[in-house]
């Protein structure tokens, strides 16, 4: 599992280092009411380009509630990729999660994330694969 997770993080962060130099933008909304008149807005927006994104969704629903989460992630040749979110919830909660990957000179991965959930519980983890 460690081992997918962080492949796919590798994937998606380097992936940026193919991107043109110009950055591009893309804004996303909409709506939903359930049948029992349960509502749902959401705002998100991504901007890409240069090798880094920034993504921000702001979701509200009934009764208050609701999070804002803003993420960003860069990769750069020979020092690799990062990426953190951080979200915070209409009551206050907060949660965010930093991650990096880089490849060693042996052509090994190694990467490590941090995360703090909405309860002040905290993880850490890191691994190296081999190729």
């Amino acid at each position: 599992m460690k081992t997918r997770l962080v492949l796919t993080t590798a994937g998606i962060l380097l992936s940026l280092l193919a991107t043109t130099a110009e950055a591009r933008e893309r804004s996303r909304s909409g709506s939903a009411t359930g049948p029992q008149g349960r509502s749902l807005h959401r705002d998100s927006s991504v901007e890409a380009g240069n090798g880094s994104y920034q993504r921000h969704r702001d979701v509200q629903g009934s009764a208050g509630r609701g999070y804002v989460r803003d993420a960003s992630g860069s990769c750069a040749e020979g020092s690799g990729c990062s990426r953190g979110v951080q979200g915070t919830t209409n009551s206050g909660k907060t949660w965010s999660r930093d991650g990096s990957i880089v490849r060693n000179d042996d052509g090994s991965l190694s990467g490590g994330t941090v995360a703090t959930g909405p309860n002040g519980e905290s993880m850490s983890r890191e691994t190296t694969i081999q190729p």
